[in-house]
């Protein structure tokens, strides 16, 4: 029997992502405010470190058609995972959580885009002179969602067995 589409069926989801959105705009508005571009701030050495920077284009700053073309496939690609999301019963909740990280991270930095036109990146990792990319909490949701989906395809795959 399907689950009709009632928010509190969804609770998990949405709690997931909401809190997702409001940390990583929340988070980005106080790097705006108290970062300097190009002035890095660090917390563990120079492992870890604070550093304001503007990402115009897509993750890990790859670009691709124009504005327009950039906004249209990240919308398209929200509104196939929060269908995909929708679909998946509750009773899924690892999987509902993957999808409430993914949306609410790919939400947070279309939020960035549609009003700054361009995403607030911040934490900044590496050792000496060779760095990962820039990257925000919507950056860090985004991948665990992705982890978390993929431990519950293999959880299901064991269990089909």
């Amino acid at each position: 029997m399907k689950t009709p589409l009632r928010a509190a069926n969804y609770r998990l989801l949405l709690n997931v992502g909401l809190g997702v959105l409001l940390t990583d705009w929340l988070t980005k508005a106080l790097a705006a405010n108290l970062l300097s571009a190009g002035r890095p701030v660090s917390l563990f050495g120079d492992y870890v470190r604070l550093l304001l920077s503007h990402n115009p284009g897509a993750a890990f700053g790859m670009r691709f058609g124009g504005a327009a073309v950039h906004l249209m496939v990240t919308l398209a690609v929200i509104a196939f995972i929060a269908a995909i999301a929708l679909h998946t019963a509750p009773s899924r909740r690892l999987e509902q959580a993957g999808y409430g990280l993914i949306l609410g991270g790919a939400v947070g930095n279309l939020g960035d885009r549609l009003l700054l036109g361009h995403v607030i990146d911040f934490f900044d990792l590496g050792i000496g002179n060779v760095r990962w990319w820039t990257f925000n909490v919507a950056d860090v949701a985004l991948t665990a969602g992705v982890g978390l989906l993929l431990i519950a395809s293999f959880r299901s795959r064991r269990t089909v067995q």
